[in-house]
């Protein structure tokens, strides 16, 4: 699920400490159930890029992801467990 992508340790708003993350989507994962604004990751995880089709680009509140995609994103370094899981399948 996480990738090769240099994972960092990042100062967000209010100087949370975050981890910069490549995962993929597995079928029947969490978050194919729902929009991106669905889901629970508000104030934990800020995706900032999808990759599916073999397309890179930034989501948007009605993106949802499907099986296959690549997603990078900053999580709160306290929630990474929680927010990882629901990248994997159920």
């Amino acid at each position: 699920c996480l990738s090769h992508l240099p994972r960092g340790r990042e100062r967000g708003p209010g100087h949370v400490e975050a981890s910069r993350m490549k995962l993929e989507v597995f079928p029947d994962s969490r978050v194919t159930s729902a929009t991106l604004t669905d889901l629970p990751l508000a104030g934990r995880c800020l995706i900032t890029a999808i990759e599916s089709n073999g397309f890179v680009r930034g989501p948007k509140a009605n993106d949802q992801l499907r099986a296959g995609d690549i997603v990078v994103a900053l999580i709160d370094h306290e929630s990474r467990d929680e927010c990882v899981a629901l990248f994997k399948n159920l």
